[in-house]
C-alpha cells in the first residue's frame, strides 16, 4: 500500500508536468519544436531556448540559425516576442538588425519584448555594461524608434 505523502508526491510531480512545469528542455533538446504546426508548442521550445540563453548567453550553432532564420518568418506574436528575446540574450551581431526592425511596432506587447530584446541585445553586445538600467519604455520614443505604444 502506498503512503499518503508518496502519493501526494506523486500527484504534484504529474500535475507540474500536465501544467507545462516541468523542467525545461536544453536548447538543442527544445530545437525540433520550434518547427510545430502548434504555436503553444513552439512558444514551449522558444521559451526553454530564451532560458538557456540567458543563462549562458550563446546557444549551439545549429539553434542560433534556426532561431535568426525563424525570426523572420514566425506569425504567433507570443512565439516571436521570445525569438527575439533569446536573440537579444545572445549579443550575437546578426541579431541587431533583426530586433531593431521587430521593434518598430505601435502594438504594446511586442513593443514590451522588442524592449527587452534590445535592452538585452545592448548589454550582451558590450554597447551598455552589464546591470545597466534602461529608462521605463526604452528604446520607444528614442531616435529610430516609435513612440511608447498606448495601452
Amino acid at each position: 500500500m502506498i503512503s499518503l505523502r508518496r502519493s501526494a508526491a506523486v500527484l504534484s510531480l504529474l500535475a507540474t508536468f500536465a501544467l507545462g512545469c516541468g523542467p525545461s528542455r536544453t536548447a538543442a533538446e527544445a530545437k525540433a519544436d520550434l518547427s510545430a504546426a502548434d504555436a503553444e508548442i513552439r512558444l514551449k521550445a522558444a521559451r526553454d531556448i530564451e532560458t538557456e540563453s540567458k543563462n549562458t548567453k550563446a546557444l549551439p550553432t545549429d539553434v542560433m540559425e534556426q532561431l535568426l532564420s525563424l525570426a523572420k518568418t514566425e506569425e504567433d506574436p507570443k512565439v516571436k516576442g521570445s525569438i527575439m528575446i533569446g536573440l537579444g540574450y545572445t549579443g550575437d551581431a546578426r541579431a541587431k538588425d533583426l530586433i531593431k526592425e521587430y521593434a518598430q511596432t505601435s502594438d504594446p506587447d511586442q513593443q514590451r519584448w522588442a524592449g527587452r530584446a534590445w535592452s538585452w541585445w545592448l548589454i550582451r553586445s558590450g554597447e551598455f555594461e552589464e546591470g545597466h538600467k534602461f529608462p521605463p519604455k526604452f528604446p520607444y520614443g528614442t531616435e529610430g524608434f516609435p513612440e511608447p505604444a498606448k495601452k
